[in-house]
């Protein structure tokens, strides 16, 4: 099978031998060579690539299309087609800009963290450097290019795997996983990072420096509505929005303990998001709290949580405010860094608006 890719006419046709679409479709003829147009095959393919847009959430088909009175058939596939199974989604993009002038706007004791947050780049403008390193590799001079320029590039360095926004593959809380050895960003497949999401909006409980609390994550879920189902996103919204990264209160984000993650994992989330610079209490909470009780617990246990509970963590994303409660699919898509603890991403969600 194969669909027509003139868009005015789309025709599902059919190259079995034998195969025959009615005999008025046959006399008018379907403009196109080799192969013939069966209807009830049409008609099956139609709804089988209806059925796995719907699922993946897509409308990469137009929900309507013209009948055409020379092929009266094509019309009755449109025409038998359920109501409302193409929605138009609005994409929403969750991922903070990677910007490396970010470097010279952080506070002189967030710097040692820059890897984290901001790349160290080397533009190479068309007109300038690009053009210099372009007619390096291919032997020629401006002249020989058109207006004397080449093309754009840059290089990138001073990055960590976990800069921006990014997701935690089981490999950064340590070596094993629920007794198995943790899986890397590549081992995940990419399925697992398409699910359902709901918003938890726990800025009314959400302080600088501290944890938040089982019960303060139960208000929020009870306030969504719909419970968290299995392999869905949960996505915290702690009010980190209001900051820039030349802001102090930036770095006092609020995080999470090894309680909370479990929590949300039990309940059936396998990615745990939030818009603040990390998961866990900022590294001076925790290592505070370490050098006043000698408690060793309080280090970096939200993330070692993972090394129970298998679960995606992504830090650093932004725009939660323009999502609805629930209702919505998260797509999370990490760069292919081989064997690689974690990996920047682009964080989309696609919101269906017209859901009732």
């Amino acid at each position: 099978f194969f669909i027509n890719q003139r868009l005015e006419q789309p025709v599902l046709r059919s190259e079995v031998p034998g195969d025959r679409p009615p005999a008025d479709a046959r006399a008018g003829g379907d403009g196109l060579d080799g192969g013939v147009a069966h209807p009830d095959l049409c008609a099956q393919l139609v709804g089988g690539v209806e059925q796995a847009l719907t699922a993946f959430g897509a409308d990469l088909l137009s929900a309507t299309h013209t009948p055409n009175t020379n092929r009266p058939w094509i019309g009755r596939l449109t025409q038998n087609r359920s109501p409302g199974i193409f929605r138009v989604m609005r994409l929403i993009d969750l991922t903070r800009t990677i910007d490396p002038d970010d470097r010279a706007r952080m506070p002189e004791p967030a710097r040692p963290f820059a890897a984290v947050l901001s790349p160290e780049m080397e533009y190479l403008a068309p007109d300038a450097g690009g053009v210099e390193e372009m007619c390096g590799h291919l032997g020629c001079t401006p002249a020989d290019l058109p207006d004397g320029t080449g093309w754009g590039s840059e290089w990138v360095s001073g990055m960590s795997s976990h800069m921006g926004t990014h997701v935690d593959a089981p490999l950064h809380y340590g070596p094993l996983c629920e007794g198995r050895p943790a899986r890397t960003i590549t081992d995940i497949a990419l399925d697992e990072l398409y699910c359902p999401g709901i918003v938890l909006d726990v800025r009314a409980d959400a302080q600088a420096n501290e944890a938040l609390s089982v019960e303060a994550l139960d208000r929020a879920i009870a306030a969504v509505g719909p419970p968290i189902t299995e392999g869905s996103a949960v996505l915290l919204r702690t009010g980190q929005e209001r900051f820039t990264l030349s802001d102090a209160g930036f770095y006092a984000y609020p995080g999470m303990s090894r309680e909370g993650t479990l929590h949300l994992a039990s309940l059936g989330a396998k990615v745990l998001g939030t818009d603040a610079g990390g998961w866990d209490r900022p590294f001076g909470a925790m290592r505070e709290a370490f050098a006043r009780t000698g408690d060793s617990s309080h280090l970096w246990d939200g993330h070692f949580a993972g090394r129970e509970r298998e679960v995606f963590i992504v830090q650093q994303l932004e725009n939660l405010a323009a999502l609805p409660d629930a209702g919505f699919h998260v797509g999370l898509f990490p760069m292919k860094l081989a064997r690689a603890s974690g990996a920047p991403a682009r964080v989309v969600a696609f919101v269906d608006d017209q859901k009732p």
